[in-house]
């Protein structure tokens, strides 16, 4: 069967043993634009608390501070100056930084979270692997001048900047005076989200997250999925996923709304690290699909994830 499909196992700018020896955390973000309090700044949702944002695709950018510049190689004075960095002006914690940085933004699906229905958006991750990879931005903080770089094997995300945008960049999603939204303690058993504006704790907010150990049992297969573009209105939807081991019994399937095959995109041996599967929004018979709603499935053995995509063209 001819495929489409491009491994890009290369580009991970760890060596995969590196990787594997290093602990790692997986965290969900969740996002309910309906919670956002400022309308200029809430990705368009009118910010009564009610009414969801109309936006179906919202990117995250988002960046993690893993060091005292003073002092690289203390874990406690990186705690420290992590924590310190959390102001709504000049903030450092953009050490590395992955999503489109400045005034470029791209729909490339870099950062680009799931939509989950009625205004909610999540974004999944294993921290280590996000920040350390080839997506992680070279670009130069506009205020505080730090460079971003991918973080180095065993360093840990202490503190996380958060931005949330629209494809074009001009609508934001910020905290209550239009300040960058943050999660701290990462390195704790209980992180907590912060607005910028004020270095308050924002329990009630739009941002919450789920954030715990990632054990290669339940995380050995997929993590860091998007779908792009999410509605496909084109010809092309690329598949973006991270792959921790090898798999030799690997598979991609779409399917419609009411679970009938679609078609197979892939089935075979798949190596580890970041893979990009494309789908030309045909079925196994070469023919184009009708506009609605449709989920790709991603299967090794008893393992399974499903992600959905609507095609309107």
């Amino acid at each position: 069967m001819k495929t489409k499909f491009t491994i890009l196992s290369a580009l991970i700018a760890l060596p995969f043993s590196a990787i594997m020896a290093q602990t790692t955390h997986n965290i969900k973000i969740q996002l309910d634009t309906k919670k956002f309090p400022n309308f200029n700044c809430s990705l368009n949702s009118p910010a009564d608390g009610v009414t969801p944002s109309p936006l179906t695709e919202v990117y995250m950018h988002s960046g993690v501070c893993w060091q005292d510049p003073a002092n690289p190689s203390s874990a406690t004075a990186a705690s420290i100056y992590c924590a310190q960095q959390i102001s709504p002006l000049n903030s450092a914690v953009w050490q590395s930084v992955v999503g489109n940085w400045g005034a470029n933004p791209q729909a490339d699906g870099i950062g680009q979270m799931v939509s989950v229905g009625n205004g909610v958006f999540t974004k999944e991750f294993i921290v280590e692997q996000y920040y350390s990879s080839a997506d992680v931005s070279t670009a130069i903080e506009p205020v505080s001048g730090v460079t971003s770089q991918p973080m180095p094997p065993n360093k840990v995300a202490y503190t996380m900047g958060l931005v949330f945008r629209d494809p074009t960049g001009a609508i934001t999603g910020r905290d209550s005076d239009c300040k960058d939204i943050f999660i701290y303690q990462l390195d704790s058993e209980s992180p907590k989200v912060i607005k910028g504006s004020d270095i308050s704790e924002w329990p009630d907010g739009p941002v919450s997250f789920i954030y715990d150990l990632a054990g290669v049992e339940t995380n050995e297969l997929f993590y860091e999925r998007n779908v792009a573009p999410n509605p496909l209105t084109g010809d092309m939807a690329n598949i973006n996923f991270f792959v921790r081991n090898h798999q030799k019994d690997f598979e991609i399937n779409v399917y419609d709304a009411v679970g009938h095959l679609v078609k197979t995109i892939y089935r075979g041996e798949l190596p580890a690290g970041k893979q990009i599967a494309h789908w030309d929004a045909t079925n196994n018979q070469g023919n184009k699909v009708s506009n609605g709603m449709y989920y790709f499935s991603m299967r090794s053995g008893n393992n399974m994830v499903t992600d959905k995509i609507i095609v309107n063209r």
